[in-house]
């Protein structure tokens, strides 16, 4: 998900209200707002100076995708996601890379890819790749969506794909699977996946 600022007026459009004290222009309108088609069709009325959290459709009424004479949307923080009117074009992807070592668990900091939480929505393909060698015993637990009868060995080397349709991703943990002999020092754990564009409007 990405942050919006609502910002009435830009470039130049033009002033708004005008502080009688200072005979300067608020920093934020305090009389303005206006009424916006969001991307489900639903109608969402959006005040000068006021921030939000949805999916890029809303990237369209800023600066550069709309001239700075028609904007009124500001982008704070941008996700990477792309949005489309067509929905099948609404899926983007994304990359993490866990490091593992001695001491790792489920649980620990760093071994968790909260999909769901980051992205707002499932993943629906995920390609695990352990880039351990094999012959140095660099295997990884992994568990899919803190389900504790959803844990399986990605061996040293190895790799692993969910297709769409095979099930959907939340939430993925990394641990490493150190042989009996003790830790044989770090290795990384590649997760590919692809997103599709989740809109809170």
């Amino acid at each position: 998900m990405s942050v919006f600022k609502v910002k009435l007026n830009q470039g130049p459009q033009g002033t708004l209200d005008i502080d009688p004290a200072t005979g300067l222009e608020f920093t934020t309108s305090v009389q303005r707002t206006m009424y916006v088609a969001g991307p489900n069709g639903k109608i969402r009325e959006i005040a000068d100076g006021t921030t939000f959290t949805d999916c890029n459709y809303w990237k369209r009424f800023a600066v550069p995708a709309a001239s700075s004479d028609d904007a009124f949307i500001e982008v704070l923080t941008d996700d990477g996601s792309v949005y489309s009117d067509v929905a099948s074009e609404n899926t983007y992807p994304a990359v993490t890379n866990i490091t593992l070592a001695s001491g790792k668990t489920l649980v620990s900091s760093g071994s968790i890819i909260d999909i769901a939480g980051t992205t707002g929505n499932f993943a629906s393909f995920m390609q695990l790749t352990n880039a351990g060698a094999l012959a140095s015993g660099n295997n990884a637990i992994v568990q899919l969506n803190g389900n504790s009868g959803a844990i399986f060995v990605l061996e040293g080397g190895s790799t692993q794909v969910f297709n769409g349709g095979d099930i959907s991703i939340n939430r993925v943990a990394i641990a490493p699977q150190f042989p009996a002999s003790g830790a044989v020092g770090s290795f990384q754990i590649e997760a590919l996946y692809s997103i599709v564009s989740q809109c809170n409007s």
